[in-house]
């Protein structure tokens, strides 16, 4: 089970999630500089995921597209 959840992008769907995640103390936060995420999910339009995942990649992130 995932403990530790980033999200990435904050439109409509990425601060519903957020927000729930936040409710069940899932929610990694952005500026707690806890280096421990199991998983992150990106909530970006799909024309920007492949951008998106480079960032993370280069913030020394492993990205696994499922």
């Amino acid at each position: 089970m995932f403990t530790r959840i980033r999200v990435v992008g904050r439109g409509r769907v990425g601060s519903a999630i957020a927000a729930r995640l936040h409710e069940r103390s899932l929610l990694a936060r952005d500026d707690a500089g806890d280096d421990v995420t199991d998983l992150v999910l990106l909530c970006v339009p799909d024309a920007r995921i492949a951008e998106v995942v480079a960032m993370q990649e280069r913030a020394g992130l492993k990205a696994e597209l499922r």
